[in-house]
């Protein structure tokens, strides 16, 4: 299972007792590790958005918060995502960024160009409305030392560390949002140190690897 979250949701539905191991995503970290981050001390404090633009990922409640801080908060907000798909939607995420030139909808990138997206900005947002099974973009963000702010939920949760690596938030909790937003610029030392949080980032050899040693094991065990 990719996440203790699916470890356990699987174990309440009487499925694998005794057989499940937890073993988080590796990912291709090639155009990621190594791409020179564009520098930046806040303010003005980049905040990013990357992923699917459909109400359960959330970036309406982000556009919300963002909309919320203090205009004198120097901030901006870029959003990476496909914008021909739920038009409707789509329409809403416009409607509420108004006329606030802090905001640009970016549009989507070219998976090649996802490490100088990230090296662009200094926190990703992930605020999902639903249980995230594997958050690669998070994953995506701690290769590139970028810190992730996302919803306290299961799977975003068990990899994002509250004040070591990033920074949780309630479920549709606008106001808690901008807080952890606000936070970013009113403490200058919060977001190196939540930089400094990041650990290693598991990545595809990584998984082969213990792929290998799992069937090492399991191989083991029926010989026995």
């Amino acid at each position: 299972a990719p996440t203790r979250l699916t470890h356990d949701l699987l174990l309440k539905n009487g499925i694998g007792e005794g057989k499940i191991r937890v073993s988080h995503y590796g990912i291709d970290t090639s155009g990621i590790v190594g791409v020179p981050r564009n520098r930046n001390v806040p303010p003005p404090l980049r905040v990013g958005f990357t992923g699917t633009l459909a109400p359960h990922k959330g970036c309406d409640i982000l556009i919300r918060a963002f909309r919320s801080l203090p205009r004198e908060l120097d901030a901006t907000l870029s959003i990476h995502g496909n914008v021909e798909r739920h038009k409707s939607f789509i329409q809403e995420l416009r409607q509420l960024a108004g006329d606030d030139e802090r905001i640009s909808f970016a549009g989507p990138f070219q998976r090649a160009k996802v490490g100088r997206v990230l090296s662009e900005i200094d926190v990703l947002v992930v605020p999902s409305r639903w249980y995230e099974n594997a958050p690669v973009v998070i994953y995506e963000a701690f290769a590139a030392k970028t810190p992730v702010i996302a919803t306290d939920l299961g799977g975003m949760s068990e990899v994002v560390e509250h004040g070591k690596n990033g920074l949780l938030f309630e479920l549709d909790n606008v106001k808690g949002l901008a807080r952890q937003l606000q936070r970013l610029v009113e403490e200058p030392e919060l977001l190196d140190g939540l930089r400094d949080g990041i650990g290693p980032v598991k990545t595809v050899e990584d998984s082969m690897d213990e792929m290998e040693q799992l069937y090492e094991e399991l191989i083991g065990v029926k010989q026995a």
